[in-house]
């Protein structure tokens, strides 16, 4: 009964989580060009969010790590990244959509590693349940989030989208803090984040991480 519902709660979380990132991902760079920013200023926000992520991914899953906190960072990070994205709205020009777009950077960068850590270490090697199908939700949530978001703004406009996928990432934080206690882990029960930090996942004892967790790059 436990592997059941910590399998149900996982899907949940990848509903939510990659629900809000099909809103979000396809139609932020509208929202840019709507509030004033040419394709050239659009560009350099989406290269200096990526670099962002570059080193506040790394940054979160040590901090994980060293203080075995994945589910808080993961819930803080996921209702933070749900308010930025609705902080977009109100802005106009660059320095603001720059600010708001790096801020939501940090808040989404550590989401797709950390929910991976943890899914991987609660499904004990597919003891519990089956990794690859709470992925699969988290992609077919994000392929109906995306069409939905898509005849959503069409109707309503980009605001009705923006924060459909805001509220995504809030119910996901809530989630992410009713996921089951992961198992005691070993002293070395640590895996890998993509290419750098590491964070908790017993199952996976020694082992790098051929997950590679992947997530939008907005």
């Amino acid at each position: 009964m436990a592997g059941r519902g910590g399998f149900a709660r996982y899907l949940a979380l990848y509903a939510g989580l990659y629900g809000a990132y099909g809103c979000l991902s396809p139609l932020l760079p509208n929202l840019m060009a709507a509030r004033g920013l040419a394709p050239e200023a659009i560009g350099l926000v989406l290269a200096a969010a990526t670099l962002v992520r570059l080193v506040a991914a790394p940054l979160a899953g040590r901090l994980a790590d060293a203080r075995d906190a994945a589910r808080p960072i993961l819930a803080a990070s996921a209702v933070a990244a749900g308010l930025l994205a609705a902080a977009h709205l109100p802005i106009h020009g660059l320095w603001p959509v720059l600010a708001a777009g790096l801020a939501y950077a940090v808040a989404t960068a550590p989401l797709a590693p950390l929910a991976d850590a943890l899914a991987l270490g609660a499904a004990r090697g597919g003891t519990a349940f089956v990794y690859g199908r709470v992925r699969a939700a988290g992609s077919g949530a994000f392929i109906a989030a995306a069409a939905v978001a898509g005849w959503l703004a069409g109707t309503y406009g980009l605001a009705a989208a923006i924060l459909m996928g805001g509220a995504l990432f809030i119910v996901a934080g809530a989630l992410a803090r009713r996921l089951p206690s992961p198992p005691a882990r070993p002293a070395r029960g640590r895996i890998r984040l993509p290419s750098w930090g590491r964070v908790s996942a017993p199952c996976c004892a020694s082992r790098p991480f051929a997950g590679r967790s992947w997530s939008p790059l907005w």
